[in-house]
């Protein structure tokens, strides 16, 4: 998805009240947010195309992301 159907997604998500996680990767390369459906589903939103191989290293942009 590109970076401003991003933004628009990560906003929607977070005006229904929807913690969202997300994480960069390599400074500038890629981001990602990480989401609850209602059935506790793990949604992952991101910007970067797999064609194009590793986005790099993750490093976490909301406070809290643990596990990286």
């Amino acid at each position: 998805m590109s970076d401003s159907e991003y933004d628009a997604a990560v906003e929607r998500v977070r005006a229904h009240g929807v913690q969202v996680n997300e994480v960069e990767f390599s400074p500038g390369n890629a981001r990602s947010a990480y989401v609850a459906d209602p059935d506790h589903n793990i949604v992952e939103f991101w910007t970067w195309d797999v064609r194009q191989g590793n986005p790099g290293a993750p490093s976490a942009i909301s406070e809290g992301v643990f596990g990286l």
